[in-house]
């Protein structure tokens, strides 16, 4: 049973809706997969969930319950750049559930690439949930189950972060970017992060490194087929 109200009849809150809205939220499946080659001539697949999969998940249960959503950009001033805010609404009041920084790129497809990306990520971190396959997944999982082994102790809380984001700005992500993400995410002193908070930046910078390559990998699939000569030019020139 819903929180919605016949004609007429007053709503509950926007958030006491939103809260059952997400009750009736299932997780979507990732049944989408990409195949990323390596430097070495190999290559490597992954599964992922399509933006599309994630709007399946959560607007039919938000407009059951007359809750709108929208993901829009807007104008930061503090990081002179633009933001990408993910909205829930009704008739008279909204709320910001997520807000992280985008991307400026002069590469039309990858700038979409990485708004889809973007927008994906965002309706996941803003309504809790995760694909089918995902780490999140299998540790909820663990928890419900038996308790794993305690990890070894690592050298440094942050050395495993470093590492990734020093991967990814390899690949080509703006440093500032990851540092404004998680100054939007979590709004306190990187030395009041606990160790989940650590965890979820290391899934946030993997995904991206992840999304860097299956970029690559598209550019390096358009080179080839520019570069690649028809049948034709192949015999020409033959005695």
């Amino acid at each position: 049973m819903t929180e919605a109200k016949k004609a007429g009849e007053a709503l509950p809150p926007i958030k006491s809706r939103l809260v059952d809205a997400m009750a009736d939220m299932v997780n979507p499946q990732k049944t989408k997969t990409a195949k990323v080659p390596t430097k070495s001539g190999g290559s490597y697949q992954y599964k992922y969930e399509s933006l599309d999969q994630v709007l399946a998940a959560v607007r039919p249960p938000l407009m059951e319950r007359k809750i709108g959503l929208t993901q829009r950009q807007v104008w930061s001033k503090n990081t002179s750049s633009y933001a990408l805010e993910t909205v829930v609404f009704d008739g008279s009041e909204e709320i910001v559930l997520d807000t992280r920084p985008m991307r400026d790129s002069p590469d039309a497809q990858a700038s979409g690439s990485w708004e889809t990306y973007m927008r994906r990520y965002a309706l996941r971190s803003a309504f809790g949930l995760a694909g089918e396959d995902d780490d999140g997944a299998a540790a909820k999982g663990a928890a419900q189950g038996h308790r794993a082994a305690p990890a070894p102790k690592r050298p440094g809380k942050w050395d495993e972060f470093k590492r990734l984001k020093a991967e990814a700005v390899a690949l080509g992500v703006r440093d500032e970017s990851i540092k404004e993400w998680m100054n939007a995410t979590f709004k306190k002193d990187m030395r009041s992060y606990t160790p989940g908070d650590i965890n979820l930046c290391e899934a946030h910078v993997r995904q991206l490194i992840e999304d860097m390559k299956k970029l690559g990998a598209v550019t390096m699939d358009e080179s080839m087929d520019e570069v690649q000569p028809d049948d034709d030019s192949k015999t020409q020139g033959i005695a």
